[in-house]
């Protein structure tokens, strides 16, 4: 005969000793912070839209260079450099898309490319401007080389203008000067350091210690004045050299970038 089973009896078998394990309080979990979406969309947004942003300035300036330098030289072979802009393109695409929008850090291959699809007809260009110059009046040069880089002056003189070869030393020159823009971290510390230069002669008073070789090898603010100071100071320093004392062309504003030049080195190599 099977006994009856009241709830008192049931409360009291189930806190009983040996049930005392079979007992699980409810788990109780910690509330979880919600993702914010909004974040990290924000984020990839702003980064493609600053991509196309500046692969479309790239594309759109080459692409009118190249039109310009074909109406001018009469010469259809210059479009082929719009072929390289095409690869703008492309690797804009690849970058949105397997990226995200986000740059290398150490490389800028579209800024490369950009370069390399641009500068060619820039050469032809100013070449063809040469040519035209002994025609034109003290103030059309102006008008034509307000929108021309600093280092472009010299085609304003007349020993640059009437020299073939001066002018292609000039225009290889200013063209070395841009392979550094597409190295984006050690150009830019490079370009902090230039412009903290009035600071050197503070570091000049005080000691140093000797850094170990591995030390500087790594560094990477060495390699960015290395590449500052030699695809950009140097060789417009040498330029400016030999058109003062080879070339005779010595004016106020020649003086005053040489010794700008030849500053920026010195301090640089010593730092």
């Amino acid at each position: 005969m099977t006994s009856s089973s009241t709830p008192e009896s049931r409360r009291a078998r189930s806190t009983s000793p040996g049930n005392v394990n079979r007992i699980v309080a409810p788990r109780r979990h910690a509330p979880e912070l919600a993702p914010h979406p909004h974040v990290d969309s924000a984020y990839v947004f702003m980064a493609v839209g600053r991509a196309i942003l500046a692969r479309a300035l790239f594309i759109v300036h080459s692409m009118a260079t190249i039109i310009q330098t074909v109406r001018i030289e009469q010469n259809d072979s210059v479009w082929l450099f719009a072929l390289i802009s095409l690869l703008i393109v492309f690797e804009g695409s690849y970058t949105i898309i397997m990226r995200a929008g986000d740059e290398r850090k150490w490389f800028c291959t579209s800024l490369l490319l950009y370069i390399v699809a641009t500068a060619p007809p820039i050469w032809l260009l100013e070449t063809k401007l040469c040519e035209w110059r002994e025609d034109l009046a003290k103030d059309g040069k102006s008008d034509i080389l307000i929108d021309i880089v600093e280092f472009f002056d010299v085609f304003k003189e007349k020993v640059v203008y009437t020299d073939k070869r001066m002018q292609q030393i000039v225009l290889a020159a200013w063209t070395l000067s841009l392979l550094q823009f597409p190295f984006v971290l050690t150009v830019s510390r490079a370009r902090k350091m230039r412009v903290a230069i009035t600071k050197a002669y503070e570091e000049l008073i005080m000691p140093r210690r000797r850094a170990e070789f591995w030390q500087v090898i790594r560094d990477v603010d060495i390699w960015a004045i290395i590449l500052a100071n030699s695809l950009q100071d140097i060789p417009f320093l040498l330029v400016r050299l030999y058109l003062m004392l080879i070339q005779g062309l010595v004016t106020y504003t020649m003086i005053f970038f040489t010794f700008k030049n030849a500053l920026i080195i010195f301090f640089q190599t010593y730092r």
